[in-house]
This record gives C-alpha cells, structure tokens and sequence, in this order.
C-alpha cells in the first residue's frame, strides 16, 4: 500500500471542518479505508508511478505537463558543468516554483497516479471520510445509516465491469 492519498490529510480536515491535530491518525486512517473502498467499488488500482520531466534554460517557475501530480519528491537543478544539486521547490498544483533561476538544466522527479483520479471520486472519498467520521459508534439496528446516496452516484459512472 502506497503512503500517498487519494486526499490529503488537510483536504480531509478542512471538508470535516476539523482545526485541531488530536484525530489525526484516525482521520488518516479513514482516507486510506475510503481509499480502499473506492478502488474496490471502481475495480480500479488507483497505483502511483514515478515520473521525471527535464527542462532546459527553466524559469523561476516551471509548468509541467502532468497535471495530476500528487507529491513532489525531488527538484535538482545543473550548473554549467552538468553538477547536479538539489534545490528547494514549492508546488501549486503542476506548476513549481523554485529557489535557483539561472541554471542551464533542472530535473524534476514526482508522482502521479496511473489513472487519472476524476475529481467526483475525490469529492466521493471526502464524502464516505465524512460519513464514517460522523458515524464512528457501534452500529446496532436502531442506529444503522447506510452511506449516502451522493457517494454512489459519484462512484457509479467509474465502474470498471458488470457487479
């Protein structure tokens, strides 16, 4: 299992209205099973993979192609002799910003998904984060809530095969 989200741990706070770090950990623990039943609803693999874009002569800030990045790992930029060093870099979606204009070469390493995640299955797992976080106590017959209708229709149009 991969340690990058479908949503981040911020996207799920702030969608919960949450302001504090005490649950944390369960909150985390409710993307990742979000997660799961997404992939298991979709039959999709929702797998990251590495990728690296090369660009010469690069701005300050630098667009790339992707634009489904989900993390960053590593901006190292080339000084005229081909030395490569790293550099500190801040994303905004797939555009980087980083810290040394000027260089003749810059290499960026980052992450995407193998399919793209369409943002109705992102809102569709902050929704299921929403309605296991609210309903977290032991389920008996009288308390028993099924997830919201919203959920499935968000996921249905991404399912692969027949159920």
């Amino acid at each position: 299992m991969s340690n990058l989200m479908i949503v981040t741990l911020d996207e799920a706070k702030l969608y919960l209205r949450i302001d504090n770090d005490m649950e944390d950990d369960f909150i985390k623990g409710l993307i990742i099973t979000a997660e799961e039943h997404i992939k298991n609803v979709t039959r999709s693999s929702l797998k990251v993979h590495d990728r690296t874009y090369v660009v010469d002569n690069p701005d300050s800030v630098v667009e790339i192609p992707d634009k489904d990045i989900v993390q960053l790992d590593e901006v190292k930029a080339f000084d005229s002799n081909g030395i490569g060093f790293k550099t500190k870099a801040f994303r905004d979606g797939n555009v980087i910003t980083h810290t040394t204009p000027g260089v003749p070469q810059m290499e960026i390493k980052y992450k995407v998904y193998d399919e793209y995640v369409p943002e109705p299955l992102r809102q569709a797992a902050l929704l299921l984060i929403a309605h296991l976080y609210e309903n977290r106590g032991i389920i008996t017959d009288t308390n028993a809530t099924q997830i919201p209708f919203t959920f499935q229709a968000l996921v249905a149009p991404y399912r692969k095969g027949f159920f």
